[in-house]
């Protein structure tokens, strides 16, 4: 009787893991909404002046909030700016901010695009 019941046991927590597991890989591969609209390019990067050129290549003019967030996703920079159709050029001057890993955040109505930034 107990060798039936630790099976039992045994299959319902497999069968739990197993679901739990299944679970926490869809969450991580689900796709984020990217923004269509826009494509970005960044160079230098890695920067050692920690001076970035930003290329936004939108096929649309709109509105978009761009954001450079530390490791820590904590927010050290918020503009908003107009994006022409075609390309624009932004400077992003991050020259006063420690050396590290940054996050460039462009946000659009149609989601939004993330870049990583390395200053040396």
């Amino acid at each position: 009787m107990y060798q039936a019941l630790f099976k039992i046991k045994v299959i319902v927590f497999t069968t739990c893991l197993v679901t739990t597991l299944a679970q926490a890989q869809q969450a991580q591969t689900k796709p984020e909404k990217v923004a269509p609209t826009i494509q970005v390019e960044v160079f230098p990067n890695p920067s050692p002046t920690r001076i970035f050129s930003v290329v936004i290549k939108a096929i649309q003019s709109q509105p978009l909030i761009v954001q450079v967030q530390d490791a820590l996703q904590r927010t050290v920079y918020q503009k908003t700016v107009k994006s022409a159709y075609g390309f624009s050029l932004h400077t992003l001057r991050l020259d006063t901010r420690p050396k590290g890993w940054y996050y460039l955040v462009i946000i659009s109505a149609e989601g939004r695009v993330i870049k990583r930034l390395q200053s040396t």
